[in-house]
């Protein structure tokens, strides 16, 4: 079983009980043990023009043995190649931005990154696995599994 402790800004907590009951219909049957921690402020040092700098935060965020860390954010997230990001994951942290568009679009970004934290790549098919670039990708990405990752 994989523990995945799900954290959010302050003022998103509201939020982040929707996005578990969605993650869990997701992810049904594979064993996960979903977990709420206490908010969390973006500290200044990983702000960089304007947006969370993505590898100081996942840095910054390194979870507890065993444990995967899935943290959304009210701030834009950015790195060095893309000015704007939904999402991304390293190793086993996952930081989503809720700012990048809507609330459906932030639960599908956030399937996608738990995908990562699976050890999940990305997928060609009809599959959650399968990246995207815009909102409106987000929005008509399919929110399940293909046979192929669930395996």
């Amino acid at each position: 079983m994989m523990v995945v402790e799900m954290c959010c800004a302050p003022g998103l907590e509201a939020s982040l009980s929707g996005l578990r009951w969605g993650l869990s219909r997701i992810f049904a049957g594979l064993g996960i043990d979903w977990r709420e921690a206490p908010p969390r402020a973006v500290g200044t040092e990983a702000m960089w023009r304007g947006s969370a700098a993505v590898r100081m935060l996942l840095g910054d965020l390194a979870p507890a043995v065993g444990a995967g860390v899935l943290w959304v954010v009210d701030c834009p997230l950015a790195d060095g190649l893309h000015p704007s990001l939904a999402g991304a994951t390293l190793g086993r942290v996952a930081v989503v931005s809720a700012r990048w568009s809507g609330e459906g679009e932030v639960l599908s970004v956030a399937a996608h990154e738990t995908g990562h934290l699976l050890g999940l790549g990305h997928c060609r098919g009809s599959c959650l696995m399968h990246p995207v670039t815009t909102p409106q990708g987000a929005r008509r990405r399919v929110l399940r599994l293909c046979s192929g990752c669930r395996r």
